[in-house]
């Protein structure tokens, strides 16, 4: 796998959980069913950001609760004028503001999400995946880090790159002024 492309309807990217399910409830069974729906999320959320292809997310409307966690896990979000909204805190963002944010990378009319995002995800799916994905760990950790440590988790994914058949690639691909055929591998 290169990239991954998210999408949803047409006019809905995601609106979070089920409403209907949780008012379907007892007061009494609202937390099992909530623990239910958050086990299986959850694990989609954690791999989406942590493996190695890049996310691209197509992002039609509202992007709710759970798709407000998608949106956060996408490493490129397309969007039309969409509102990006936590799911019980009442506080929304339209596109503008989530571009403005970070959380969009670009915004287009509604029309030209899709194939904008799947743009991006083939371009992106033309890179060096292990190398996004190292990338990738590297930001997520940080903010958790010192400036040592974080210089030696980047000199080991250097040296791991160096295993790698895109970094061999890449480099001889400069050596020789071409453009680079990455394989993900």
């Amino acid at each position: 796998m290169r990239a991954v492309v998210l999408t949803g309807g047409d006019r809905v990217f995601c609106v979070g959980g089920d409403v209907e399910l949780f008012t379907g409830c007892t007061p009494e069974e609202l937390p099992r069913v909530l623990r239910e729906v958050t086990d299986l999320f959850h694990p989609t959320v954690e791999r989406l950001s942590t493996m190695d292809a890049p996310v691209v997310a197509a992002v039609h409307g509202a992007a709710a609760g759970m798709g407000l966690a998608l949106v956060c896990a996408a490493d490129v979000v397309v969007a039309e004028d969409a509102v990006v909204t936590t799911a019980y805190g009442g506080i929304g963002l339209t596109a503008t503001e989530a571009l403005e944010w970070g959380l969009v990378t670009r915004m287009v009319p509604a029309a030209e999400v899709d194939a904008v995002a799947r743009e991006y995800a083939t371009t992106i799916a033309d890179g060096p995946t292990q190398a996004f994905g190292a990338v990738r760990r590297l930001l997520r950790r940080s903010s958790e880090s010192d400036l040592h440590t974080h210089l030696a988790d980047e000199q080991r994914s250097v040296v791991e790159a160096g295993r790698s058949h895109d970094l061999v690639e890449g480099t001889r691909a400069l050596a020789e002024r071409r453009r680079p055929r990455f394989t993900g591998s």
